[in-house]
């Protein structure tokens, strides 16, 4: 058991790991799409608060995964980086949420 678990916990180490690269490839397209001079204050604003709530949810994570770490047993240790990867898959959705709202043309009125 003690064999699976340490795998498990090498697993969503590796797995935070790509989630970080992604969130920060995602902020990099966002910084770049949120100064188009196209993009109306309503967007800014609705893409704003995703974007504020993603890095929350991902400094959250980033402390669960810490916390991890000083848990007394593995099986503790797994539960807190389950948590983390909770949190940095909500993180990752609001940015993908924030991309799509950045990301539409306006409608044009014909």
């Amino acid at each position: 058991e003690r064999n699976s678990l340490q795998k498990q916990i090498e697993a969503s180490e590796i797995y935070g790991t790509i989630n970080q690269v992604k969130f920060n490839s995602n902020k990099e397209t966002i910084n770049k799409l949120i100064v188009s001079p196209e993009l109306d204050d309503s967007k800014k604003s609705q893409s704003r608060v995703l974007i504020s709530s993603s890095e929350s949810n991902m400094q959250k994570a980033k402390e669960l995964r810490e916390e991890s770490y000083r848990a007394a047993n593995l099986s503790g240790r797994l539960g807190i980086m389950s948590n983390a990867e909770e949190k940095e898959l909500m993180a990752l959705s609001e940015q993908s949420k924030a991309i799509d709202i950045l990301f539409k043309k306006p409608k044009s009125g014909v």
